[in-house]
């Protein structure tokens, strides 16, 4: 919770500036203030606190999408369609393969498109028959299966199967979030 506060408050403070940036930048900034924050300098016995994120800007007139991921990655579905967009692997924190920045992924949006941002705790959940993770391949399966309903029948779909694969037996172990944008 420390670190999604921590995260939420230099975002806010990165748009507020009022700099344009792009994606890999903001996720640049946000890496660089987290560090700063938390005194870390990648020594042995320090915190590696971080988190994972996904990040989009989208130009709503000409509907393009700027895309950058820190270990979390976005999906587009389009007509029946998965696009997967690959974070860079490393998260907002210190991390011993770091590169020196972040990526942008660009894409041409089309009407109708459906934008998924959503946090590990659905792949992560445990449940099923043989009491293991979600996985991402049954989240994409899930996505494209719904893409085309309403948002509020994606939500029901998202909920029921969720709760579905969790059964009685197996408590939410993490935060569950899955944002969808309809272009």
């Amino acid at each position: 919770a420390f670190m999604s506060l921590l995260g939420m408050s230099f975002l806010n403070e990165i748009y507020s500036s009022g700099a344009e940036m792009a994606a890999h930048e903001v996720l640049n900034h946000l890496r660089d203030s987290v560090k700063t924050s938390l005194g870390q300098t990648g020594a042995i016995h320090e915190s590696k606190d971080g988190f994972d994120l996904s990040l989009c800007i989208i130009n709503r007139n000409k509907k393009v999408l700027h895309f950058a991921g820190a270990n979390q990655a976005m999906h587009i579905v389009r007509k029946g369609k998965l696009i997967s967009l690959k974070p860079d692997k490393m998260p907002i924190g210190v991390y011993y393969k770091e590169k020196s920045s972040f990526t942008t992924q660009t894409h041409q949006l089309k009407p109708n498109d459906m934008l998924y941002l959503y946090t590990d705790g659905y792949i992560d959940q445990f449940g099923g028959p043989n009491e293991r993770k979600f996985l991402r391949t049954n989240f994409k399966d899930l996505i494209v299966r719904c893409h085309t309903e309403s948002a509020d029948k994606q939500f029901s779909m998202l909920q029921k199967t969720m709760e579905n694969w969790q059964g009685n037996e197996n408590p939410q172990i993490d935060d569950i979030l899955v944002v969808g944008i309809r272009i």
